[in-house]
């Protein structure tokens, strides 16, 4: 009878311990989701930012080519 009274106190120790890792797995979860979504803004923004400089230095080369045209 103690036996069988130690494997169930044993079985509730582990459930409550496969609980608690369950519950750390789903905050870790999130949290790495949250850490990807703002990884996506900034590099979202990144392109923004090369795309512009891109469209400016475009913009450069255009005046820089049609003021040699003139010279």
């Amino acid at each position: 009878m103690e036996n069988m009274e130690q494997m169930r106190n044993n079985t509730h120790i582990r459930f409550e311990i496969y609980q608690s890792g369950t519950a750390i797995a789903t905050e870790v979860s999130a949290i790495a989701t949250v850490v990807l979504t703002i990884a996506t803004d900034v590099l979202t923004i990144a392109t923004d930012v090369l795309i512009i400089a891109t469209e400016g230095s475009i913009q450069l080369g255009c005046i820089h080519a049609t003021k040699t045209k003139e010279l």
